[in-house]
């Protein structure tokens, strides 16, 4: 049977009261994940009790993902992040074999359960998502460049330098190194010696790639960034209904003081 929309128990879980507590579960069960992988935790008398922990923690997530089908029925199932905690869960509790056995350390995945709970990190997350087309357009200019400017700088220098640029590959590995600004003194220095002009070379490539098309980077996602938590800001689940009902109120209230007036005239 499908309770009612927004029943007592579906509030609670989409309440942030209801996320805080999952967080902080979330939280401790990545942490104990954490601390079995040290070596000596296993030997220490402290392991039972975090290994009684681990599966007590496991069986709240069974019970609240029950409880959150029950309270929200098929819609549950209309959005991604409760699939992907579903996921998540059933792969903890699933009996595998021996050698599939290490597929349940994904449950620590389920920390990722802790961006759909959270506005500040569904806003970073949207941003990431809605900045990929310009970012894959940034991309493609940047790889076409570095393409041409790797194929230049192998006929300039691999004679002299073929450590660095004595193939293609190499060359565009050390051009990525450089627009990282990772030991380009090293590097670029000593071909300065049978390349006393490189400089006209290296300098407008690290210009052109590290100040200019890497900052398009950060600055689609700023930009996406603003866009999302404007969205954030204006969508139906974050807006105050008390505040909407004040605000009509006021509105019909300044409706009635102009039909006065103009009964009154």
């Amino acid at each position: 049977m499908m309770l009612a929309r927004d029943n007592k128990l579906e509030q609670f879980f989409e309440s942030d009261k209801g996320h805080e507590v999952l967080g902080f579960l979330i939280l401790l069960n990545a942490i104990i994940l954490g601390l079995e992988t040290f070596s000596n935790i296993y030997a220490s008398p402290f392991f039972p009790f975090l290994e009684i922990l681990d599966k007590t923690i496991l069986g709240v997530f069974v019970v609240e993902l029950g409880l959150r089908i029950y309270a929200s029925g098929w819609r549950f199932f209309k959005q991604g992040w409760n699939l992907f905690d579903a996921f998540i869960i059933l792969i903890s509790v699933a009996p595998f074999a021996h050698g599939l056995s290490s597929l349940r350390s994904l449950r620590i995945l389920r920390v990722m359960r802790l961006v759909s709970l959270f506005p500040n990190m569904r806003i970073v997350v949207s941003a990431l998502v809605n900045a990929v087309p310009g970012i894959l357009s940034v991309a493609s200019i940047l790889l076409l460049s570095f393409y041409v400017a790797s194929i230049v700088a192998f006929n300039l220098f691999h004679q002299d330098s073929f450590e660095h640029f004595g193939s293609l590959k190499r060359t565009m590995f050390t051009l990525f190194q450089l627009m990282l600004g990772d030991d380009w003194g090293s590097t670029v220095r000593p071909l300065l010696d049978h390349h006393p002009y490189g400089y006209l070379f290296f300098i407008p490539f690290m210009l052109f790639m590290t100040f200019t098309i890497l900052n398009l980077f950060f600055g689609l996602i700023v930009n996406s960034m603003q866009n999302a938590a404007e969205a954030e800001n204006n969508s139906p689940a974050t807006t105050d209904p008390l505040e909407n009902l004040q605000t009509e109120i006021i509105a019909i209230k300044k409706q009635l003081d102009d039909i006065k007036t103009l009964i009154k005239r």
